[in-house]
């Protein structure tokens, strides 16, 4: 008799411990997947450059000639840099456009004005290259310029491939331009 009480007691035991509960493992993984579901997706979007940015040239070539170069940054157009995604969250960073205005005096007289940007070049040259490229930089080359003439290099970058193209413009005394594809990296 007293090993069938013993025999019950720990029946009783068994049974009572076995009530069909999670184990703490199972509630956590289901804790951890309820917060999830809860959760909103988080996009971190972030700009280059962050504000607006402008840099103004102004060269004095000869007596003549002088170039008045204005790049800046588009605050309302980007092309896409990079694009990560980490669960829930997506890291999208952006390089914004540039623009620049270019104006050419000979003797104190405006011969030559264009504003340059991708779309320009685009308009000339179809190619997949355009789809994500932004004016980088117009500068003077004063080594190749001369008197009656004025020689500015354009280049033009893809931020997420980090291709890029350099163009040369001449620009004559009479206000006259020519272009030409200096050096690309694909």
């Amino acid at each position: 008799m007293k090993h069938i009480l013993i025999l019950f007691t720990i029946l009783g035991l068994i049974l009572t411990s076995c009530d069909g509960r999670q184990s703490s493992r199972e509630s956590l993984q289901q804790s951890i997947s309820e917060f999830n579901q809860k959760q909103t997706p988080l996009e971190l979007i972030s700009f280059y450059p962050e504000t607006y940015t402008e840099v103004e040239t102004d060269t004095i070539l000869s007596n003549n000639l002088r170039v008045n170069i204005k790049n800046y940054s588009l605050m309302n157009q980007e092309v896409l840099q990079h694009k990560k995604t980490l669960g829930n969250n997506k890291d999208i960073q952006f390089h914004r456009a540039f623009e620049s205005e270019i104006v050419v005096y000979n003797a104190n007289q405006k011969i030559f004005a264009t504003t340059i940007n991708a779309d320009v070049f685009l308009k000339k040259d179809n190619s997949l290259f355009w789809n994500n490229a932004t004016l980088e930089h117009v500068w003077v080359n004063q080594e190749s310029s001369g008197a009656d003439w004025v020689n500015l290099e354009i280049t033009f970058i893809d931020p997420q491939t980090l291709s890029y193209r350099i163009y040369e413009m001449t620009i004559d005394n009479n206000g006259q331009q020519n272009t030409a594809l200096k050096e690309q990296n694909s």
